[in-house]
């Protein structure tokens, strides 16, 4: 069986979202610091290498922008 790419899988439905922060556990993955509890955090689904599926990235909204250029381009 073919490994599966992100050439051969469908588009993620809703692939980016914003919510505030239940915990302060989860970590941001641009700058690698904590996210306060109840801080707005930006989301980013992207297909999972180790299963069928996707994982959400959890981001600050300051490090988004600068992570990713094409979310600067999202009003």
């Amino acid at each position: 069986m073919a490994p599966k790419t992100s050439k051969n899988r469908p588009p993620i439905p809703n692939p980016y979202g914003v919510d505030y922060s239940p915990t302060d556990r989860a970590t941001c993955k641009g700058c690698l610091g904590r996210i306060g509890d109840g801080s707005i955090r930006f989301l980013r689904k992207v297909w999972s290498p180790w299963h069928d599926g996707f994982d959400i990235q959890k981001f600050h909204l300051r490090c988004s922008a600068t992570y990713d250029p094409k979310l600067s381009e999202i009003k």
